[in-house]
């Protein structure tokens, strides 16, 4: 049922206004005033991009962080340009295990059956966008972080978004945001590496390496990065 409402737009509208509108930090669904969708699956840099995009370019009405295949359903059946983020899924789905409890007790030992949702989750997300590949515009994660200038990865922005700015004004505002992020600080949902959440990803990635389904969602990420 849950991965139902995660696939179906109609069910997924409902979730969204009914209980998740109403719950936690709110943020945008889509609307006629739309411009651009940004997203990607858990803990692939989402928020990094978005703090990027916002502090580069003037105000851009964007939706974000939603994380599921209704919510990409949506732009690409209005038109909206649509931006997917992939990162290794070693590194994402570990970073997201642990986002689960950045904020309560660990638990002891793995849960497994948690991890092998993540994977699936994970396979199913980027199958999707693979099937769409000729509407959506993939950002690797390993060129977002280390790209000395946004516009280099995503030049479409650039055209649509910078009327007026020089290359030299945009690419001045692009320093001073990557510079100043931060993201979350608490030590296992922190944006940014942190030693304890490092030490904790290994033991994941070894959990990891020795599961079947893993293999599916590696072989999306590397067709995605080709």
């Amino acid at each position: 049922m849950k991965q139902l409402f995660k696939r179906n737009v109609f069910l997924y509208k409902l979730w969204f206004f009914l209980i998740r509108n109403n719950r936690g930090i709110r943020v945008p669904f889509f609307n006629s005033s739309t411009q651009l969708y940004v997203d990607g699956y858990p803990r692939s840099g989402n928020t990094f991009l978005v703090y990027l995009i916002r502090e580069t370019y003037p105000p851009i009405k964007m939706v974000h962080y939603l994380h599921v295949i209704a919510s990409l359903k949506i732009p690409l059946a209005k038109k909206i340009p649509t931006y997917i983020i992939v990162r290794d899924p070693y590194e994402s789905i570990s970073s997201n295990y642990l986002k689960r409890y950045a904020y309560r007790k660990q638990p002891n030992g793995l849960i497994e059956h948690l991890l092998d949702d993540l994977i699936s989750e994970y396979f199913d997300y980027y199958t999707f966008v693979i099937g769409k590949i000729n509407e959506i515009k993939i950002v690797p994660f390993r060129k977002l972080i280390d790209s000395a200038q946004l516009p280099a990865i995503m030049p479409e922005l650039n055209k649509t978004f910078a009327a007026g700015f020089s290359d030299q004004e945009i690419y001045s505002k692009f320093l001073s945001a990557k510079s100043s992020f931060q993201g979350a600080t608490d030590p296992l949902g922190a944006s940014l590496p942190t030693p304890e959440k490092e030490a904790r990803k290994i033991i994941l990635k070894n959990y990891l390496r020795n599961s079947a389904k893993m293999k599916e969602a590696v072989k999306c990420f590397e067709k995605l990065s080709m």
